[in-house]
């Protein structure tokens, strides 16, 4: 049996989605550590079980 879970893995984020989150942040007046500190807090919760798939 194996379990495979789909999330974001926020040390393995692209080079494009980074530089993404980036400008996002920059156009809302936010640094990338508040970015990096509000995907802490949103991966800290469990995953839900519907992003589960066991084999």
């Amino acid at each position: 049996m194996s379990i495979n879970c789909v999330g974001p893995a926020p040390d393995r984020l692209d080079d494009e989605l980074r530089a993404r989150l980036r400008i996002e942040a920059a156009q809302q007046g936010h640094s990338m550590e508040e970015v990096r500190e509000i995907l802490r807090r949103a991966l800290s919760k469990p995953p839900a079980p519907a992003l589960c798939h066991v084999e």
